[in-house]
């Protein structure tokens, strides 16, 4: 919920997605009946209409949190560090440690 408050999400909104997500149970139906319940165990769900942008907002932030205070390579002069296209990210680095620093 940190990356959360760090992108200005609304305290409100931010307990309504932890009542969504968090300490929820399913049980499962087979042939032999139904099993006890088991816990979700992921916090991104698929189907779920918050997923995407949750997904969004936390690689966002691990991505920011990565490349923030490291170089990437210099092409033309400038330094490009990551480089993005529609839900693919590259990250880029002079050195395979400099990228491992990241």
């Amino acid at each position: 919920m940190e990356v959360l408050a760090k992108a200005g999400i609304p305290s409100h909104e931010r307990r309504l997605a932890c009542d969504i997500y968090w300490d929820q149970s399913v049980k499962v139906k087979l042939t032999s009946g139904r099993t006890e319940d088991l816990m979700i165990q992921r916090i991104l769900r698929q189907g779920c209409i918050l997923s995407p942008s949750l997904f969004h907002l936390y690689c966002e932030y691990l991505l920011q949190e990565a490349i923030s205070k490291k170089s990437g390579i210099l092409i033309n002069g400038v330094d490009i560090n990551n480089i993005r296209y529609a839900d693919d990210t590259v990250t880029l680095a002079e050195s395979e440690e400099q990228l491992q620093a990241m």
